[in-house]
């Protein structure tokens, strides 16, 4: 147990004005002085309040002031001293250090001085977060399989349900049926999924619930595929799992995002597509096996779409098992609880409430200036002891009979939906992330992604498609000869694509997340358009092996950069209104 915390345990039975000694001497720095703008006090609410001049009615200074009023709201004035620690060391590390130099132990000095350094990357923090980040990652995985499992089922199902693709002689609605079986997950993902994510994750059953609400509706929707009789039962199934998979990708960054240190976030949110990516690789390599291993066409599209249960259950359990988001929990007025999250997930009790302090102040300041109130937030300096909004939505929610605290909490969807474009800041996070996502989108990626077993099967041969034969004739063979080597030219696509990825585990904090986005954007371009012409080759022994070159070369450009960047983007564009803005962006 650190100094610091039995000092502060014991601090709290004594008179408050031992520690006030301290604080007359101090003085602001010259720099914080003035770093009063928009973004500074966003990114450091604490900047706004003077540690320095102790008043004579309180006894306290303004941080002080401050950080007891939430105490006693919250019901954690037993925590006060080190809360009162950990706003001093969120507004300024080295002041916080020079101050309580006496009382930090060693270890714990140089565990502040090396903070951000590689020393204390993922691997240093607390087994609860490697493991809610390792959990949280399935979710990712599961929508990379996903994809690759339905890629897949191209071999064997359209034929069972009498469906044709490629032949100048397929019906028009045959080849409409075929593009809505593929395109209905993420339609419904986007249409459907993303929006009720922010009911549930917010009004309902938090992060953790929403995400274990997910797997069992992708459970359900995925048996239910499998022995789906129809194309009407097959498109409902797909559309129910696409929901699940929308609400998955909507909660689990916000959750991941929620939960990291800065220095590593980048890092951390790169890591779901890169999840994203290991589901691809591995839903590919489940193709190849059934392929392989299963004769008969009928039954292998639908063992391989059970494949995507073996990374559900674990989600499901494990999660359960991991701490809830502290944001969430501080939304809700659940503040010990929150503190407890912050305990489990940072290495020290010095991070924790630093972490925890952080959290509050920055949810309570944004929720000042949403509030358009005209403030800056030097002008508060004084008023915000008697004034904070957190004070002012307390008693908005007793009004209600709703225990939320912040904005966020007693305000509805709607409403919020609508904040995002009357206030300039969101509206421009709101912009800058979705042209991000967008960007994600139209690089082309999908249509390897989704519908790869179709083109390398074009690039074969321009005549019958494998599904459309059907057995024992001699074509039959040559359809499963090429249903193998479409399966592994689609296994070297998703290896290449994982593997590529891993580089933006560095340099997404190192370069940064738009430079990274803009450098491989023109090399997708070309590369991509280089792949498009390659199928004008007649020559089927040289148009092949060129096209599956020029796809890997094209997801070398794309895994780090357009593959990575947006996603990052869209979690750390802003704070309190994230879960609904990533939401948004989806659609």
């Amino acid at each position: 147990m650190s100094a610091t915390l039995s000092a502060a345990r014991a601090a709290n039975e004594q008179d408050e004005s031992v520690g006030r000694g301290m604080l007359v001497d101090r003085r602001l720095a010259a720099a914080q002085g003035h770093a009063t703008g928009p973004r500074q006090t966003i990114d450091n609410p604490f900047l706004t309040f003077d540690d320095t001049r102790v008043d004579a009615t309180t006894g306290r200074t303004e941080l002080e002031a401050y950080v007891w009023d939430f105490c006693v709201v919250a019901d954690l004035k037993d925590r006060y001293e080190l809360l009162r620690f950990g706003a001093r060391l969120a507004r300024d590390k080295h002041e916080a250090m020079s101050r309580y130099a006496d009382e930090l132990t060693e270890p714990e000095k140089k565990l502040l001085d090396k903070e951000k350094e590689r020393e204390t990357g993922f691997w240093k923090q607390s087994k609860f977060f490697r493991a809610t980040i390792i959990t949280a990652s399935l979710g990712g995985m599961i929508q990379g399989w996903t994809q690759s499992a339905n890629n897949g089922t191209a071999y064997g199902m359209p034929a069972e349900f009498g469906l044709c693709y490629l032949r100048p002689d397929c019906k028009a609605s045959a080849l409409w049926t075929f593009g809505m079986l593929n395109a209905i997950p993420l339609l419904s993902a986007g249409l459907f999924g993303t929006i009720t994510a922010d009911l549930l994750q917010e009004n309902v059953l938090g992060r953790r619930g929403s995400v274990m609400l997910s797997c069992i509706i992708t459970i359900a929707s995925t048996i239910g595929a499998s022995v789906s009789h129809n194309v009407g039962q097959l498109a409902a199934c797909r559309a129910i799992n696409g929901i699940a998979l929308g609400a998955k990708a909507s909660i689990i960054p916000i959750y991941s995002a929620e939960l990291s240190p800065e220095h590593i976030r980048g890092a951390i949110l790169a890591n779901w597509q890169l999840a994203d990516a290991a589901g691809i690789f591995f839903g590919f390599l489940a193709n190849l096996l059934v392929v392989l291993y299963v004769d008969d066409s009928d039954r292998s599209w639908r063992i391989l779409t059970n494949t995507v249960l073996i990374p559900t259950f674990p989600l499901l359990i494990m999660i359960y098992l991991m701490p809830e988001s502290p944001r969430y929990l501080m939304k809700h007025g659940k503040y010990r609880k929150a503190l407890e999250a912050f305990e489990q997930i940072q290495t020290t009790w010095l991070l924790c409430s630093r972490d925890f302090m952080y959290a509050h102040a920055q949810l309570d300041f944004e929720n000042e200036q949403r509030g358009e109130r005209g403030i800056e937030m030097v002008d508060l300096n004084r008023l915000t002891s008697e004034r904070s909004s957190l004070n002012i939505d307390l008693q908005q929610a007793e009004k209600r009979d709703d225990p939320y605290s912040y904005h966020i909490g007693v305000t509805g969807y709607f409403k919020r939906l609508v904040q995002l474009w009357e206030n300039k800041r969101c509206r421009r996070a709101l912009l800058s992330a979705s042209i991000a996502m967008l960007s994600q989108q139209m690089t082309g990626v999908n249509t390897i992604a989704f519908l790869g077993t179709i083109l390398w099967e074009k690039s074969f041969t321009r005549e019958k498609p494998f599904s459309t034969y059907q057995p024992p004739t001699e074509d039959y063979q040559v359809s499963v000869k090429n249903a193998k080597l479409a399966a592994i030219i689609g296994l070297a696509f998703g290896a290449a694509n994982y593997v590529f990825g891993l580089p933006a585990y560095w340099l997404s904090d190192k370069i940064g997340r738009s430079i990274m986005l803009a450098l491989g954007l023109p090399n997708m371009a070309w590369s991509l358009l280089v792949f498009a012409f390659l199928f004008k080759i007649d020559n089927s022994n040289v148009r092949t092996p060129c096209i599956a070159l020029f796809a890997v070369i094209f997801v070398a450009f794309y895994a780090p950069t357009a593959g990575t960047s947006p996603f990052s983007i869209s979690a750390e564009v802003s704070y309190l209104h994230k879960n609904l803005r990533i939401a948004t962006k989806l659609i």
